[in-house]
């Protein structure tokens, strides 16, 4: 590992942590690779994505209910779900219809890429 070496996947740079893992892929942080293992099965990875998309439009309505658009406010609640603690992505595990357990890592990034997408997308005028 190289002094200041970003992760090839999520760009974030790379510390002590990371050195840990396989020497096969040492650009990938632990963060990334613990990702990578929770994606392997399918069929998990199917069911955390229904999971996703559920909380997802949970988070819209709720967004809705106050009278502010998830579309324009998308990075805005990008950045929000990162102080969120591990309670709050309880209650909107609950609210998505799901029993309440914790929420994994990898559901909580699936719910931030979608965000992170309507964050990115090009702006459209109004016709």
């Amino acid at each position: 590992m190289a002094l200041n070496s970003a992760c090839k996947s999520c760009g974030t740079r790379l510390g002590p942590e990371d050195n840990d893992g396989p020497i096969t892929q040492p650009e990938k942080c632990a963060r990334c690779r613990s990702l990578a293992a929770a994606n392997a099965n399918p069929h998990a990875r199917a069911g955390r994505m229904r999971k996703a998309i559920a909380m997802v439009g949970f988070i819209d309505q709720k967004a809705l209910a106050k009278d502010l658009s998830p579309y324009d406010q998308a990075g805005r609640i990008l950045l929000a779900t990162h102080e969120w603690d591990d309670e709050t992505w309880k209650t909107i595990g609950v609210g998505a219809g799901y029993e309440p357990k914790p929420v994994s890592e990898a559901t909580r990034e699936m719910v931030r890429d979608v965000y992170r997408g309507r964050a990115r997308a090009p702006v459209q005028r109004a016709s």
